[in-house]
């Protein structure tokens, strides 16, 4: 979820197009559960281990973070719209959870320093002033990231201080693309 703060400017050119610096905070949730197995890390030679239909692994992270973005739209002629826009975060530190059923432990990764990078771009078709409809493709990265694990048998009793063998760590890449429908009053 993003919620930001612009300015629209409006440059005297032939053809209409609006820039906009925004500021605003950034919102992210993210977990999922896998099931049916998994394959360990390179330390242990990438072996497979199937357990049929069983949830595995469950993770979870969250944040709120600080964003500056640009926007610019450019209505090419009276029916089509281009939208485009480039948003930068930084989250100081955020808490990254995964709980391994197999091995029965919880693990807490102290993520610190992440940058996260988004972008978006819409090509849209003017109906009328009222209705809209177009297409959609965004984008969005985190850098690599690491921090301190804490290990756990439960979810309430992290110690006080981090697993000395272990450096958590998260990066994403996640694209996607849309159409939408547009209705104004």
């Amino acid at each position: 979820i993003k919620c930001n703060f612009g300015y629209n400017f409006i440059p005297q050119t032939k053809i209409p197009i609006y820039v906009t610096p925004k500021i605003g905070i950034n919102f992210f949730s993210f977990d999922f559960a896998g099931t049916g197995g998994f394959r360990s890390y390179e330390s242990e030679s990438w072996q497979i281990h199937n357990y049929a239909d069983s949830v595995i692994i469950e993770y979870m992270q969250k944040y709120f973070a600080p964003r500056l973005s640009l926007y610019t739209r450019l209505n090419a002629d009276e029916a089509i719209e281009v939208e485009s826009g480039f948003g930068f975060s930084y989250v100081y530190k955020f808490d990254a959870f995964d709980f391994h059923e197999i091995k029965h432990k919880y693990y807490n990764d102290k993520i610190q320093n992440a940058y996260i990078l988004d972008f978006d771009l819409k090509i849209i078709k003017r109906i009328n002033d009222y209705n809209k409809f177009g297409f959609k493709w965004s984008l969005f990265s985190m850098m690599d990231s690491f921090g301190l694990t804490y290990i756990s048998s439960t979810t309430k009793n992290f110690p006080s201080n981090p697993d000395s063998a272990t450096l958590g760590g998260t990066n994403s890449f996640i694209w996607y693309y849309s159409i939408f429908y547009t209705l104004s009053f």
